[in-house]
């Protein structure tokens, strides 16, 4: 493979890093933003080891049942839920998240 058509590839690999890295962050904001305006709160969670795809889908899903869980959106370092104050809290979040085989936080000033 040529210089050049190696330094496209990279490139083109890289940009695309950036606008995934820039549209999870985008959607968890537009997540909290809309969660205020209907009356929920969000929270930001920092997930480690996730690795897949898969592993994200599942807690992505374990969060969902959570009752008081409206809605979520996958970022960067982990997740920004919605969710219902009344009904759970984000320590419960953390809890599902460590009951599925994860470690997770609340992102500290976010969202």
């Amino acid at each position: 493979m040529s210089n050049k058509l190696y330094g496209i590839i990279l490139g083109a690999g890289f940009l695309l890093m950036i606008g995934l890295y820039v549209d999870g962050a985008t959607q968890g904001s537009r997540l909290a933003a809309k969660a205020r305006h209907e009356g929920l709160a969000a929270v930001a969670l920092n997930i480690r080891e996730i690795e897949c795809t898969a592993c994200r889908a599942s807690i992505r899903d374990d969060l969902l049942k959570t009752p008081g869980v409206d809605e979520l959106a996958v970022d960067h370092d982990g997740m920004v839920v919605a969710y219902e104050p009344k009904r759970t809290t984000p320590a419960a979040l953390v809890a599902v998240v460590d009951d599925a085989g994860y470690h997770a936080s609340v992102r500290p000033g976010a969202p």
